[in-house]
């Protein structure tokens, strides 16, 4: 009986390409599927952050008669010195202790204890130029140690917001501005010299008003209300969610009234 022996067939080299290119096809179809989900585990771990400095909001308010560290005074351990003063490295550590904390950086560092690190102020997506995560808290008189700017923090403060109006945003994500849809870096808030932003409330909004930038969570954000809950925004709901604030009128300020707001230093909000 003649019995056939088995042969070994090799790839030929046409064959190799072949191959080659379907698994190119495959990983570039693959690429946008993996964008996405980076995106997506960087928008909840941001959203577990802005949970975090809710939480850290909330519990120095109840050790201080329920009052946001932004209407305490220095002196009493709170952060009023820092509402509508930049907060950059030669002004903290020039003034801090001395006369109290500056900008939004020294809002967040009031409550150190409370966050227990300065990582959950930064936010994943943050791209912005001249951004560096803080990694610790300290200070001493006329130095800090560590971070010790706003160019350390990711998110807004909302300088009004308190328990008695839970619909009140109390922090998020800093990639907004006007200007256009979606607006272009010289109209973020906080990328030139508009940090300080009345964002009005129960206003008609139109072309010009507050809307999220490309940059961050791409035409969307996080925001952290006054009632501990946090939530992913596009546009149309950021402007619901400012409409709905429960912001009353405010004496004229350092605040500069946003398009679309309604009176003077109406649902104030505090970028890096």
């Amino acid at each position: 009986m003649n019995k056939t022996s088995p042969q070994n067939h090799a790839f030929t080299f046409v064959e190799l390409l072949v191959v080659l290119a379907i698994i190119a096809v495959l990983v570039v179809m693959q690429l946008p599927a993996i964008a996405s989900t980076k995106a997506n585990v960087q928008r909840v771990n941001c959203s577990d952050n802005l949970k975090r400095v809710g939480y850290a909001f909330r519990t120095w308010a109840g050790s201080h008669n329920d009052r946001m560290p932004m209407s305490v005074h220095y002196s009493q351990g709170g952060a009023s010195s820092a509402v509508g003063v930049r907060g950059n490295g030669a002004t903290f550590a020039a003034n801090y202790p001395l006369t109290g904390p500056r900008g939004v950086w020294g809002m967040y560092v009031v409550m150190s204890n409370e966050l227990s690190t300065p990582k959950v102020l930064a936010c994943p997506s943050d791209s912005r130029s001249g951004f560096v995560p803080g990694t610790i808290f300290g200070n001493s008189v006329g130095t800090i140690t560590g971070s010790y700017s706003d160019s350390s923090v990711s998110y807004f403060v909302g300088v009004d917001a308190n328990e008695t109006s839970p619909s009140s945003l109390l922090a998020g994500d800093a990639n907004i501005g006007d200007g256009a849809t979606p607006p272009t870096a010289a109209n973020i808030y906080g990328e030139g010299t508009r940090k300080f932003i009345s964002a009005g409330t129960n206003a008609t909004w139109g072309a010009t008003s507050p809307n999220w930038a490309d940059t961050t969570h791409v035409k969307q954000g996080n925001i952290a209300f006054a009632d501990g809950s946090v939530q992913n925004l596009a546009t149309a709901r950021l402007r619901e969610a400012l409409n709905k604030t429960g912001a009353t009128v405010r004496p004229p300020g350092i605040f500069i009234q946003a398009s679309g707001s309604f009176g003077s230093g109406v649902n104030r909000l505090q970028f890096p």
